[in-house]
């Protein structure tokens, strides 16, 4: 099993490298999200596509988190592996990340910013509002998570950047 380990944790640190490149891109020349910013975008289909990169993004980071290294890790750590939630909890327990809440969150968000078309510019502002301090939430858990896996587990095969 800590055989993989190596491979995901520099497979999820490329994603947060491409999470964190979309959401600047995203972001390129806001001075506010709200609204109007929405509104005065909400045609532009550059704007549009970066809108769904950041969700699709930040989805599929936080599902290799969620659903793949963190049922890895408590195994590893011989702690009990269950649901999402389950799992979630038990890593705040034990110190990995800081808030559950927020990594429940990030799913409806995500289909939030893939799915609503910009229809309500406010809810919309509202949703990107949450998302974005969510990409430095998901860099500095990673972090920690792979903190701990390194005083454990020899990472030292792995292939790619090391975050």
């Amino acid at each position: 099993m800590s055989g993989d380990l190596p491979r995901l944790f520099a497979r999820i640190a490329r994603e947060i490298d491409h999470l964190e490149a979309v959401r600047d891109r995203l972001l390129e020349g806001c001075d506010a999200v709200e609204p109007a910013w929405i509104r005065a975008n909400a045609d532009d289909p550059l704007f549009v596509d970066r809108l769904n990169s950041f969700g699709m993004q930040l989805g599929r980071t936080g599902e290799s988190i969620t659903k793949k290294l963190l049922p890895a890790l408590l195994a590893y750590a011989n702690e009990p592996v269950g649901s999402v939630i389950d799992n979630l909890n038990t890593a705040h327990k034990v110190g990995w990340i800081d808030d559950p809440v927020q990594w429940t969150d990030l799913n409806s968000i995500r289909n939030t910013l893939v799915h609503e078309y910009l229809e309500d510019p406010a809810f919309m502002a509202q949703q990107i509002e949450a998302a974005v301090p969510l990409v430095d939430r998901i860099a500095q858990d990673f972090q920690r998570l792979r903190a701990w896996a390194e005083r454990y587990i020899d990472l030292r095969n792995e292939a790619g950047p090391r975050r």
